[in-house]
């Protein structure tokens, strides 16, 4: 088990911080194996309401979004202004973003924020838990999940809070969860979860994050939205 914390704390980074992967993950995990299990907080599956789109991404799974939201391209207005104003994003990752911000600018992306990244890594068999299990989520996991969010703020956001970290049940596969709030653009403030749901052989990476002064807008969907995630095959 403890052979399962390195590497899951290897793929976090791997999915949320490759430049850190070479140059400060060195160090070899020497705690002994915690037999203990949590129990996850159940939030159940749901059936995506027909006029959600489905995607199945990497082969792997599915998920499902709004038709609030539409998914992002590389050559898209929007990605293109923050490319051009240097600001870095995660090539690898899905994301869906608000209807009608890939035709935008940044002059009115402004009106509305809520995104869902997705991203997937494969590992060695055996190597992660099983998509059913759960695990102590001890002080050295923490650690890296917090550094995990702190790499996902931008340069001028701030944490407002301190990061919880649980265990979920999305229908039988179970799922860390990490909430936190943090600072956004024009005083605004933003709701974020992050999902690590692990099967055996791979990783998946679920983030939601929306502006709280529009919950009534958004909250309800991100919290369903990681309610639809199913794999392809439990492992």
């Amino acid at each position: 088990m403890n052979n399962k914390r390195h590497v899951i704390s290897t793929i976090l980074l791997v999915l949320l911080l490759p430049q850190l992967v070479s140059c400060q993950y060195n160090q070899q995990r020497t705690e002994q194996a915690m037999p203990f299990a949590p129990e996850a907080i159940g939030l159940g599956s749901i059936q995506a309401p027909d006029t959600w789109s489905t995607h199945t991404l990497y082969s792997a799974f599915t998920i499902s979004v709004p038709n609030t939201m539409e998914k992002s391209s590389p050559n898209d207005n929007y990605r293109q202004q923050m490319n051009s104003l240097g600001i870095q994003q995660n090539v690898e990752a899905v994301v869906f973003q608000q209807k009608s911000l890939n035709k935008g600018s940044m002059s009115n992306a402004d009106e509305h924020y809520c995104r869902v990244l997705v991203n997937y890594e494969k590992a060695t068999p055996g190597d992660l838990l099983h998509s059913w299990q759960t695990e102590e989520i001890d002080a050295y996991t923490r650690n890296w999940l917090y550094e995990n969010v702190k790499a996902n703020l931008a340069y001028s956001q701030q944490l407002l809070s301190s990061p919880s970290y649980e265990w979920v049940d999305i229908g039988g596969a179970k799922a860390i969860r990490v909430k936190y709030r943090r600072s956004g653009n024009n005083g605004n403030t933003t709701a974020c979860a992050m999902y690590y749901l692990f099967n055996y052989d791979e990783i998946a990476f679920v983030m939601t994050a929306y502006r709280e002064c529009e919950s009534n807008m958004w909250q309800t969907d991100m919290e369903n939205v990681i309610r639809t995630f199913c794999w392809s095959k439990n492992k």
